[in-house]
């Protein structure tokens, strides 16, 4: 058991804020329903489309470690329904920060709805004693991620709902984001 990471009480405010914003971002996308089933690619490729490339950031948090999340993501499509993504995230938790970097292998289920997952490399504290109290270091894990999302007017601005499980050796935050990205490119 890591005393770092709770996992007995949620902070209620958190919770609520991000139930919150949640709840806000999907009104927000689903307002222009119709427009998003029609519009952009979300960084996924359409037969017939061409590739886009998205950057952005996301914000959120992590229910396990009872903390916030910041960080940022790229996605681009390789084929018809699929598409990569790497992020990266900070976890501040009181006392520690943990860093994860990851790459994703995204299927876009419909319009909207993407599942996929991959691996992780996550900064922590693991196996807390009081001899290794502070001590941090990296070790690979995977994470599985639900992403509810679509474009927003012209198709430059990508919204999106992001649900991820990260297991990591003891570990396993469990995170919803808020994604907020740009079309940077499309070829």
């Amino acid at each position: 058991m890591n005393p770092l990471r709770p996992n007995t009480q949620r902070r209620r405010a958190g919770v609520l804020a991000t139930t919150a914003s949640a709840v806000a971002l999907l009104g927000l996308t689903a307002l222009p329903l119709q427009a998003q089933f029609r519009g952009g690619d979300q960084g996924f490729q359409r037969p017939g489309a061409q590739r886009t490339l998205v950057a952005g950031a996301r914000g959120g948090f992590d229910f396990q470690g009872d903390a916030p999340v910041v960080g940022g993501f790229a996605r681009t499509s390789l084929v018809s329904r699929f598409a990569v993504q790497g992020s990266a995230e900070a976890t501040f938790l009181d006392g520690l920060t943990e860093r994860q970097f990851g790459a994703d292998l995204l299927y876009a289920v419909g319009p909207g709805l993407s599942v996929g997952g991959g691996p992780v490399w996550r900064y922590s504290a693991y196996d807390v004693t009081p001899e290794s109290a502070g001590v941090q270091e990296t070790r690979v894990g995977y994470s599985l991620a639900l992403i509810l999302g679509g474009t927003s007017g012209p198709g430059r601005v990508i919204t999106g709902l992001e649900f991820r499980y990260t297991k990591v050796d003891e570990l396993d935050p469990q995170t919803l984001s808020i994604q907020l990205g740009f079309a940077l490119a499309r070829w």
